[in-house]
């Protein structure tokens, strides 16, 4: 990786006011909180993800999980940042157990 390059947490995206209560699914039970998105969400590349990694270890002290250090490092590779990218996610919560990957995907 550049030595240079200095990871960075993305702003988070605001989350609608019709998803702050929602409770259809398994994860909602156990989830830390609900991330809608990061980056920019007017950019003109959307990634998406399976759902969000924690942004904060057990301390509470923010950190870059391994796969925003990956696609930071490739953004910034393509000389991307933050602003050029709105990251998304199938699960909008984090879950805090294993769960079942097939029923939430169908659901």
């Amino acid at each position: 990786m550049d030595p240079c390059f200095e990871l960075v947490i993305w702003p988070e995206d605001k989350l609608p006011e019709e998803a702050a209560d929602y409770k259809q699914c398994e994860i909602c039970t156990q989830k830390s909180r609900v991330i809608w998105g990061e980056g920019n969400p007017k950019a003109s590349i959307l990634v998406i993800l399976d759902n969000p990694e924690a942004r904060e270890d057990k301390d509470g002290n923010e950190y870059v999980c391994g796969t925003r250090q990956t696609l930071q490092a490739v953004l910034h590779q393509v000389n991307l940042t933050a602003d050029d990218i709105y990251l998304t996610y199938l699960l909008k919560c984090r879950p805090l157990r294993k769960y079942n990957k097939e029923e939430v995907r169908a659901f």
